[in-house]
């Protein structure tokens, strides 16, 4: 796979980027494309980023002969979120970009759909660069959910909790994942959690082959 080397862009700048046709001019001379552009604020925001940001991407990307698309989309996806619901625009702008993905790349693209994702994060706030332990919370939920035999099994089973326990993901495990899928064939289209933490797992068996 191969990834050009280009200059990082703020989540903020995508709006202008689009218009300046910074995406097509990402896209060439790549054979796989791996997109986490998303976003929180208003549902108009929250559209643009999760939804447009992607579906423009793909676009770019099947114009310029990218062999494969991932998408890092969430666990939530799929389900009814109602219009009035604070994060509706999330959700449905990832909905939204999962169709493009599958319309444009019906073969060779997929669409990664973890909850909580943990480890350590940055966060650029007042001109500095912060970094939240995100692993301090989510390393134990996703123990108590996997690694706790009945009680995890009790746990699952919770309306809404058991859901988010097992979706929490480590990053590290969604990397390989995203990478593993962007340069070979994978099992499926859309990976839980579950199928990303095995996919990961084997991730230098099959980079190392």
């Amino acid at each position: 796979m191969s990834f050009p080397k280009r200059t990082y862009k703020r989540p903020s700048q995508v709006g202008r980027d689009l218009t300046l046709g910074f995406i097509d001019h990402c896209s060439l001379g790549t054979t796989g494309v791996i997109s986490t552009v998303g976003a929180f604020g208003s549902n108009e925001h929250m559209q643009r980023l999760c939804g447009d940001a992607t579906i423009e991407a793909v676009r770019a990307a099947k114009d310029a002969g990218t062999e494969r698309f991932v998408f890092i989309s969430e666990s939530r996806v799929g389900r009814h979120i109602p219009t009035w619901a604070p994060l509706y625009g999330y959700f449905n702008g990832k909905e939204r970009a999962e169709a493009a993905v599958r319309a444009h790349f019906p073969k060779t693209g997929v669409s990664l759909r973890p909850g909580f994702v943990y480890g350590t994060r940055r966060v650029h706030v007042n001109n500095t660069d912060l970094f939240l332990p995100l692993q301090l919370v989510g390393a134990p939920l996703s123990f108590a959910a996997r690694q706790l035999g009945p009680v995890s099994a009790v746990l699952s089973r919770v309306p809404v909790l058991g859901g988010e326990l097992l979706a929490t993901c480590p990053v590290g495990a969604l990397a390989k994942a995203a990478v593993l899928s962007a340069i070979a064939p994978v099992h499926c289209d859309v990976l839980d959690t579950a199928n990303i933490i095995a996919l990961g797992d084997s991730f230098h068996e099959t980079v190392g082959a």
